[in-house]
């Protein structure tokens, strides 16, 4: 029988959805859960295993209601991915502007015989061209944080569909240990669709 999580056992499960839900992160809630009880300690990892579990329990619920969880999920992830995407094409947008306006400092410094005027240029450059990086540097860092968090909810969906699979799997065992041998075989022979 698996342990009763510390955040259950000692009741605190509301307080820890609520901060949650008020966007605090798993540390955080750790933080404020410990500072406001002398009875009790919990670490981040207590906190996130409960989260997880909560998680995997919402989605057996919908998964039992005949709900699909994976669409849901599928619709969340294809609406991100279409709001990474408009924003990596907002950037390179920006990024051609800032190129484009470099070039034309760069050939204006050209022109000019001012080496004031053309270092200048340089370091105007230079910095457009550091935006640029910083720009598609965050693009990067989005698009690695949406599938590190597509693989994570889709990981505990699995993880939902599999703990309610263990459960028939269970059932089905129970429900034969209590057959008599001929209808045990029967029911075998039913099930991997042979005729009896």
């Amino acid at each position: 029988m698996p342990r009763v999580n510390k955040i259950i056992q000692y009741g605190y499960e509301n307080q820890v959805l609520k901060l949650k839900d008020m966007g605090l992160s798993v540390t955080k809630i750790a933080d404020e859960i410990n500072s406001s009880q002398d009875d009790f300690t919990t670490s981040t990892m207590g906190i996130q295993r409960f989260l997880e579990s909560n998680k995997i329990r919402d989605i057996k619920e919908e998964i039992q209601q005949g709900l699909d969880p994976m669409e849901d999920l599928r619709s969340e992830f294809r609406d991100k991915m279409y709001d990474l995407d408009d924003e990596t094409h907002a950037t390179l947008k920006e990024a051609k502007g800032l190129l484009k306006d470099s070039k034309r400092v760069l050939k204006l410094a050209q022109k000019s015989e001012n080496a004031k005027l053309q270092l200048e240029a340089i370091k105007r450059a230079e910095g457009t061209l550091k935006t640029y990086v910083s720009s598609i540097e965050q693009v990067r860092r989005n698009w690695n944080t949406f599938i590190e968090n597509g693989y994570r909810q889709f990981g505990t969906v699995q993880q939902a569909h599999q703990t309610n699979y263990i459960q028939v799997n269970n059932m089905l065992v129970d429900f034969m240990n209590e057959l008599c041998p001929d209808c045990r075989h029967r029911v075998v022979k039913i099930i991997t669709q042979q005729e009896v």
